[in-house]
Parts: C-alpha cells; structure tokens; sequence
C-alpha cells in the first residue's frame, strides 16, 4: 500500500476541529527519516505548516548539567518547548522560539510559529514532552502522535 503525503495532509486538516492548531510530533531514531517525512508534510501546504526541530532546543553549553546516562534527553530545554511552543499553542496564541545554533553554541534567532495551522515537531527527543502534550488533550491543540514510520525501498508500510 503507498501511502502519498499529500493523503496524510489532506487527512489530518480534514480532522481539524475550528480554529484548533494540529500538533504532530515525529519521533525516532537518529536517520529514520523524521526531517525528510515533515519537511514533505510542509511542501504540501508551505503557508500551512510550520516544522519545529527539537535539535533547536539543545541547551548552550553554559546550561548544560552533567547527566546521568539514565536521563535521555537530559540536555534538551523541554522547559523551552514548553514555555515557547507548547503552552501558548495551548492557548491558540501565536509564538515563537529561539533556535540554537550547533556551530556557535548559543541561542540565536527566533522563528515564529502561527496558531491555527499544522505544527509538525521532530526530532530524537520530541518524546520527551509527550507527559506534558499528554494534558494538551483538552486544550485548544489537536495532538497527532506518528510515532513509528517503517520504510521498505518501495513505499510507506504503516503511518
């Protein structure tokens, strides 16, 4: 069965309850193809949707803590996704966030992120708001979690 982008997309708005913002949250592993899936989510409907990449949400160094290897993720800002994403989406407001910058190690410019469209979040770590998007149920997002995407060479087995 292939399973075209376009499809997903249409799908998903045709869910949209309102004015309601649809969360999407991409996770996995590291090369599975979590950036190519939601940058073909956003080439359907570019003025639509908006892809946050949690690799913009690694602490600068200088708030780094040393983590035990227990703690997964222990190095994202979840606090940031919450307090610049995840909270004002909740509360159907337009936001923005501040992207880290890999090479210079810092927080550098800020990207903003309209209310009432399609957000689509990936990303290794994206899992580890999943206990705070869980209370998102009720609010004013719609949560749509694709948590596991198999690929063959051919096509798309199981969104």
């Amino acid at each position: 069965m292939n399973i075209l982008i376009e499809d997903i997309y249409a799908k998903l708005m045709n869910t949209k309850e309102g004015n309601k913002t649809i969360l999407i949250g991409i996770d996995g592993c590291g090369g599975a193809g979590k950036s190519t899936l939601a940058q073909a989510i956003r080439k359907v409907d570019p003025k639509k949707v908006t892809v946050i990449h949690m690799d913009d949400f690694y602490k600068p160094s200088l708030l780094r803590e040393s983590v035990k290897d227990s703690d997964i993720g222990g190095n994202w800002d979840i606090n940031r996704v919450k307090d610049q994403i995840l909270h004002p989406l909740s509360q159907n407001q337009n936001t923005e966030y501040q992207r880290y910058d890999w090479n210079e190690d810092a927080l550098v410019e800020w990207h903003k992120v309209p209310s009432g469209g399609l957000v689509v979040m990936e990303g290794c770590y994206r899992s580890a708001t999943l206990n705070w998007t869980e209370k998102l149920r009720s609010s004013r997002i719609q949560l749509i979690l694709l948590r596991r995407i198999y690929y063959d060479k051919k096509k798309t087995k199981n969104i």
